[in-house]
């Protein structure tokens, strides 16, 4: 199974005149890295009966 990040980065080369662009995927690769790992533990504190016990919650509090 081919894990794909939650967070891309630009697919284009960056160039190499520019020192935003070539400092901007490291950076930018560990802030997203960081990001999805804390989504990833946030979320895992959750389960699909806590998700669906506050949808039936919600819905019949607006008797949708």
């Amino acid at each position: 199974m081919n894990k794909k990040p939650l967070f891309e980065r630009h697919h284009s080369t960056p160039s190499n005149s520019c020192l935003i662009a070539q400092g901007i995927q490291p950076a930018l690769s560990r802030l997203y890295g960081q990001t999805e790992d804390a989504m990833k533990q946030h979320l895992s504190m959750y389960t699909v009966a806590d998700v669906l016990k506050e949808t039936l919650a919600h819905a019949s509090a607006n008797k949708c």
